[in-house]
């Protein structure tokens, strides 16, 4: 959860500017000032605060009518707002909660109740986001669960039933076809429930970040290893290229494992056969830089934008009919947050995707 608290102060008199600022500052509050309603209009938006301090009283907008345009604004419409004020007037106190917002502080101002209030509302905001990503985390799960994960434990039990009722009637080539299959269904979904089980596990924060000295070569390279028998089976062939790299670098081990898997299985699933996908590694920027590219069938710039939203389902099916969940590429991007890292992703339809990730080093 984002513990940072940024506060946003509009008033148009500098010294009320400078006292609430000095307040909340010391405080540990990040703050930002406008003097004018046009000038907080454009500021808030840019930086999505946690709070707004208002001032009713001001020459080019007063703060009610900067209070409804927030409000019907979709990016600023649920930052609570305070109202500063001189009146006491119970029809200015009500205007204020007609318009939106949340409470008010009276001039000139006690340091005490300023803080209790902010801190209240500024919690308040973060609770809400919280129980707002919460429900998308649970969201996310019951399609998994209702879905994703229904349709290969179908698969397996389809083949079982197959080779159950006509076992006498395959020839030995019939028989491999049909047990390779289950083999790749019973990876997949062994795969699913463990990137499912990692996720819940990021959400409830019952996972560790453990950085330790790790030769990237040695678990890059043991990580691609794992893959080889699945790339071979599909006509895929995997490269690895490391250059650069420092003889050793503090990561989480079975994070950068994960990251790695999963991007290499979403490029097989992706990937014609005959096709290729390079795994370089090296170092970029004081980071460590890992990239997964492939020669499949790109995504568009609309898809690429979804894949790293939870509130997002979005799925494909795979070169040979493989079902996808997202849900690897949101583990992915836990993981590399965990490290103060960045995810990105490039994509042409039709060439292939580069998925870069880059970890401090």
């Amino acid at each position: 959860m984002n513990t940072s608290k940024n506060v946003y102060l509009v008033d148009d008199v500098q010294e009320n500017l400078q006292v609430l600022g000095n307040i909340l500052r010391e405080n540990g509050y990040n703050i930002a000032l406008a003097k004018t309603g046009q000038q907080a209009l454009k500021g808030i938006c840019k930086m999505q605060p946690d709070l707004i301090l208002l001032d009713i009283s001001m020459p080019d907008m007063n703060g009610f009518e900067v209070c409804e345009q927030l409000k019907k604004n979709e990016c600023t419409a649920d930052i609570p707002i305070i109202f500063l004020t001189a009146k006491t007037q119970t029809e200015d106190i009500i205007e204020g909660f007609k318009v939106g917002g949340v409470d008010y502080i009276t001039k000139p101002f006690n340091s005490e109740e300023l803080l209790v209030r902010v801190k209240t509302h500024v919690e308040l905001r973060k609770a809400k986001l919280q129980l707002e990503m919460l429900n998308k985390t649970k969201d996310k799960f019951f399609s998994i669960i209702g879905h994703d994960l229904k349709a290969p434990l179908n698969t397996i039990k389809g083949f079982t039933k197959l080779l159950q009722t006509g076992l006498d009637n395959f020839d030995q080539k019939e028989l491999e076809h049909y047990i390779n299959k289950l083999d790749v269904s019973a990876h997949n979904t062994s795969k699913l429930l463990q990137n499912l089980l990692d996720w819940a596990r990021t959400q409830t924060g019952a996972i560790r970040y453990n950085p330790i000295k790790s030769d990237v070569e040695t678990l890059i390279g043991g990580t691609i290893d794992l893959f080889q028998a699945i790339s071979e089976q599909k006509g895929i062939e995997i490269k690895y290229e490391h250059r650069g790299l420092p003889l050793a670098v503090s990561v989480d081990k079975n994070m950068v494992q994960t990251i790695v898997r999963n991007l290499i299985s979403n490029a097989i699933k992706f990937t014609e056969p005959g096709g290729v996908i390079t795994v370089f590694t090296g170092q970029e920027d004081a980071c460590l830089c890992i990239k997964v590219k492939d020669s499949g069938v790109g995504m568009s710039s609309v898809d690429c934008d979804k894949i790293f939203k939870p509130d997002i389902h979005f799925t494909r099916k795979g070169t040979n009919a493989e079902i996808g969940t997202g849900l690897g590429l949101l583990l992915c991007q836990e993981f590399v947050q965990y490290h103060d890292g960045h995810i990105g992703v490039n994509s042409t339809v039709n060439k292939g995707t580069e998925f870069t990730v880059k970890l401090p080093v």
